[in-house]
């Protein structure tokens, strides 16, 4: 399936200014990021924070799908600043990145992972692609083409942070964590933090309801060691919110 979007957000308020069939995406071996335009030219918007555009994408995968209720979508990469060439059509520039959706078909039956694309600019779906039956495994090769490429990075993983990030200890809290942009890596775990289902690997958005993005590395480390009695936690790339409690220990170190 692929779907040419236009979605005007306001607030919790959308309206679907299009939605119409549009050409696969551009032929597998052909480099994402030769841009046609000047860089001057070229207008990304500004970047989005990850529950916003998350918000947003879900929504319009959700509006493609035959059966909405059944979307069981992973997101596994950050977003990149660029632009998306979907074959026969011209550039769609902005945030994009690629993920994966399954859903149930007329029979009631889930149909498998499917790959999907979708680039967003300022409060608007540009663009959206899933593999069908009608496209084969275009988004999924091309995805995996960015991914080569360096241009899509893992949402958890050691290429997503620094090899230079120094990592911060939340003793408090059982883990310590290194900085990258979405929020806090999560690089060792204590027994007490790990039976509340934190794990290492996990990236953290939210510390107690607060966004990580755009904190400075100390900052996000004295809030989480400054808190007192049971923290809430959020975990990017799902719904998952995990309560820590508050150990004896104090303190933070770099």
């Amino acid at each position: 399936m692929n779907v040419m979007m236009g979605r005007r957000c306001t607030g919790k308020h959308r309206t679907t200014l299009a939605l119409a069939a549009a050409a696969v995406l551009q032929l597998p071996g052909l480099p994402i990021e030769a841009k046609p335009l000047p860089m001057d030219e070229i207008n990304y918007g500004p970047e989005p924070e990850w529950e916003q555009f998350r918000e947003m994408a879900e929504s319009a995968i959700k509006d493609a799908l035959i059966d909405p209720d059944s979307a069981k979508i992973s997101w596994r990469y950050g977003l990149h600043k660029g632009g998306w060439k979907p074959f026969l059509k011209g550039w769609v520039y902005g945030y994009y990145t690629c993920g994966e959706v399954n859903s149930r078909n007329r029979l009631g039956g889930y149909v498998g992972k499917k790959d999907f694309v979708i680039v967003v600019n300022y409060d608007r779906v540009e663009y959206l692609a899933i593999d069908g039956p009608d496209a084969g495994d275009f988004v999924k090769e091309n995805c995996a083409l960015g991914v080569k490429q360096g241009l899509l990075v893992p949402l958890s993983g050691p290429s997503n942070k620094s090899a230079t990030t120094a990592l911060i200890k939340i003793s408090v809290y059982g883990f310590t964590f290194s900085d990258i942009t979405y929020g806090a890596y999560v690089d060792e775990v204590e027994a007490s933090a790990k039976s509340s289902g934190l794990d290492a690997g996990m990236v953290i958005t939210a510390f107690n309801g607060i966004k990580l993005q755009g904190l400075p590395p100390a900052v996000k480390g004295q809030l989480m060691n400054a808190a007192t009695g049971p923290a809430t936690i959020t975990i990017m790339g799902s719904d998952q919110m995990i309560r820590l409690e508050h150990a004896t220990a104090s303190g933070a170190q770099q």
